[in-house]
């Protein structure tokens, strides 16, 4: 889905760390990995 694809990209660009995310998102890790989410370019 865009939304979660969207989602993902600002929590990158405003640098957020895995553990930040499952505050804002506490769902975030049945959909990915820490290491998944560490891999995530922003161009």
């Amino acid at each position: 889905m865009i939304e979660i694809q969207l989602d993902n990209l600002v929590y990158r660009l405003y640098e957020l760390t895995y553990d930040e995310v499952l505050v804002v998102e506490p769902g975030f890790s049945e959909r990915m990995s820490k290491e998944e989410y560490e891999g995530l370019k922003v161009d």
